[in-house]
């Protein structure tokens, strides 16, 4: 019984953060109107090259520092990227924050960014209601000091 305490206290810990985040987006993390969403996108200079500067960030990406940030998670699905023997760096941070490392959650966080990003705040509720969650309130000071 502890261990599903625990996992629930993670669940709601990372949800609170990606909800807090997804709430100051003001579009999906994408290029082009036809790319899939990216965990970063980058501001490109005038020469149409790529710089440092973070635009914009997926539910999951937002969540975590740029500096452990690899242009290959990429095209990978968040349990994926969350995996020890691919970004160990990642899975330490995001443990040593105690968020939930859930297949099945981090796919529905991941699908309410993907494909319900205009109704995000419906597909919170919904998970929130699934998952027995707590949507946090809005609050105007929140800030996101991960990316």
């Amino acid at each position: 019984m502890e261990a599903l305490a625990l996992e629930q206290k993670k669940k709601q810990k990372l949800f609170t953060a990606v909800v807090r985040y997804a709430r100051k987006m003001e579009g999906k993390s994408v290029v082009g109107a036809n790319d899939n969403c990216k965990y970063r996108v980058f501001a490109v200079s005038k020469k149409g090259k790529a710089t440092k500067k973070v635009v914009n960030a997926c539910f999951i990406g937002g969540v975590f520092p740029t500096r452990l940030y690899s242009p290959g998670m990429e095209n990978r699905v968040a349990n994926v990227i969350l995996n020890d023997e691919y970004f160990p760096e990642l899975t330490a941070y995001w443990d040593g924050k105690g968020y939930s490392r859930n297949r099945c959650f981090l796919g529905m966080l991941q699908r309410a960014h993907d494909s319900a990003f205009d109704t995000r705040e419906a597909a919170f509720q919904c998970i929130a209601r699934d998952e027995g969650l707590t949507i946090p309130v809005l609050i105007a000071t929140t800030t996101t000091a991960s990316i």
